[in-house]
């Protein structure tokens, strides 16, 4: 399921007033594994920040530093060495800090002594409320930088090789991949309904949970959503804040020889500067359908099927109509924030302001919001719901069914 998220952390400003230092990574031998978990379509990495253990380490390969939360920063008493801005907010970009002294640890892996942005409190609860778990740090280029990156969803870890004794054992073959910004890029197809496929380079993006957002220039953008079969306006949230948004259908992704047919597209309001090609991102919800390999030494992505088939038809966004936010404490009240339109949760009668309490005769409080989430995903499943809304509970029903 989409979960309507993107960190967007790849357009982070630094003040580069100083060179920044090359990222060591060591770990014993020639590869070592590091586990992480797949919840809502984003990738978390446990470990130890500062000899401090973390379950709530995001990994994001459009994030050009290590993110440290607010709180964090402070438990360490990290001295700062230099000011940031992430933009966002209402004045259009939030001021932060950079410190020194951060050191992570995932497993066998020591990332030792780096610097780190820090995000400003309210920025992290935004994260938090979202995900109904804390955001502790975020981290993505300064791993994969020097090493040969295996993202490996089905077995749900992460292989660090050396590039020097690296060889790729399967028959995929690599995709040029550049890295502009310390992001990395490919060239992909993208085939909208009703206008001819426009190429364009694409960041391969895990901080997106998401399939493919697409921009373009000269106003196509608006184009190609009067041509959509079917469009969605709904929010989006990144750590700049939350927007509307248009949802659609790609007709089909081509990227090298794999095909992706009729995936959810995210179509922004930005635009890019170039009328006849196109820009955006690849997300989770692509990307987990493969074994990923990131080379950055050699310029290289792989893109290797995975032993699963794909399920039919992977790609959804929304089937009950709902927007819900985790707070409370340990983030179990879940408040409906939206109740969008002709959905099936608007015609049974939920109100913004509601609070979820059961679903399906389970209480929510035995469950994530993840969880919750991936029960409103299945096409053609009824849901039986316990809210409370003025201090009373109210039982309703509805059969989820696709939007899009």
């Amino acid at each position: 399921m989409l979960t309507g998220f993107s960190l967007a952390l790849g357009f982070f400003i630094r003040d580069r007033t100083q060179n920044k230092v090359k990222a060591e990574v060591s770990f014993p031998g020639n590869s070592v594994e590091v586990p992480f978990e797949t919840y809502g379509n984003h990738l978390f990495l446990q470990g130890k920040l500062n000899n401090t253990v973390t379950h709530d380490l995001l990994l994001d390969s459009g994030a050009a530093d290590i993110f440290l939360s607010q709180s964090k920063a402070q438990a360490f008493h990290l001295k700062s060495v230099g000011k940031s801005y992430i933009p966002g907010g209402t004045t259009g970009q939030v001021f932060t800090n950079r410190v020194k002294g951060v050191t992570l640890k995932l497993g066998a892996l020591t990332l030792q002594d780096r610097e780190s942005v820090v995000i400003p409190t309210a920025e992290t609860n935004k994260l938090s409320h979202f995900f109904g778990r804390t955001v502790t740090g975020i981290v993505g280029y300064e791993l994969f930088q020097q090493h040969v990156v295996e993202l490996d969803y089905q077995n749900q870890v992460l292989r660090f090789h050396r590039p020097q004794t690296y060889r790729y054992p399967g028959k995929a073959k690599p995709i040029p991949m550049k890295v502009e910004g310390e992001r990395p890029y490919i060239e992909i197809t993208v085939s909208p309904y009703g206008y001819p496929a426009l190429k364009g380079s694409f960041m391969i993006d895990l901080g997106s949970g998401g399939a493919v957002l697409l921009a373009t220039g000269c106003g196509l953008n608006q184009k190609l959503i009067a041509a959509a079969p079917k469009i969605l306006v709904r929010k989006l949230s990144t750590i700049h804040g939350a927007d509307n948004i248009h949802l659609g259908r790609a007709q089909k992704v081509q990227i090298a020889q794999q095909s992706i047919d009729n995936p959810i597209a995210v179509l922004p309001q930005m635009q890019t500067t170039d009328c006849d090609r196109a820009t955006g991102n690849i997300g989770n919800q692509i990307l987990r359908q493969f074994k990923v390999i990131f080379n950055y030494p050699h310029r290289q992505l792989i893109l290797e099927p995975n032993s699963e088939p794909r399920p039919k038809d992977p790609y959804e966004y929304d089937l009950s109509g709902l927007w819900i936010q985790a707070t409370g404490a340990n983030f179990k009240t879940y408040r409906i924030e939206t109740v969008y339109p002709n959905t099936p949760a608007a015609k049974a009668g939920i109100q913004s302001g509601d609070v979820l309490k059961e679903i399906n005769g389970r209480p929510t409080t035995q469950l994530n919001l993840s969880q919750i989430r991936q029960q409103l995903s299945q096409v053609g499943k009824n849901i039986q719901l316990v809210v409370e809304r003025a201090a009373k509970p109210i039982q309703t029903s509805f059969m989820l069914k696709s939007l899009l």
